[in-house]
Formats: C-alpha cells, sequence, structure tokens
C-alpha cells in the first residue's frame, strides 16, 4: 500500500498478490441489493460498493501478478 496527498488529491493504492479480481464486477449485485430490506439481500459485495462510491475516482488492473487498486479522493477546500 502506498498514498500521495497532492495538492487537491488524496490517491491511495492497494497491491495484494491473490487471484486476479476485479471489484468492479460485484458493483451491479450491491446496486441490486439496496432497494431490498437486508434480510432479503443476497451476502456480499456491499462493503465493495461503499469503498468505491466512497471516493471520487476508483481503478482496477491486474499486473505483473498483482491485482492493483487505486483509490482518489479530492480535497473541497472550501469546507475545510
Amino acid at each position: 500500500m502506498d498514498a500521495q496527498v497532492r495538492e487537491q488529491s488524496l490517491c491511495i493504492r492497494l497491491k495484494d498478490r491473490g487471484i486476479p479480481f476485479d471489484p468492479r464486477s460485484k458493483l451491479p449485485l450491491a446496486k441490486g441489493n439496496l432497494d431490498k430490506p437486508a434480510e432479503e439481500r443476497q451476502i456480499g459485495g456491499l462493503g465493495i460498493y461503499l469503498a468505491v462510491s466512497g471516493v471520487d475516482k476508483f481503478s482496477y488492473e491486474y499486473r505483473d501478478g498483482f491485482n492493483v487498486n487505486q483509490f482518489a479522493i479530492n480535497f473541497d477546500t472550501a469546507s475545510c
């Protein structure tokens, strides 16, 4: 993991050597679950949905044997 604080954003990169897995593949499942009561929802995917929808930019790639997930959060300087 590494993080960079830039002038207008925070960028976080997470890498692992697990099996290739693009978290975005679970987003349709999670979105479909949002309108249902908790007891009727399928298990899995909601954490991914929350992580990805909670940032300004998300990207994934499988490179050189690593899953690479990148998150960017833009700073709103007016609210600080």
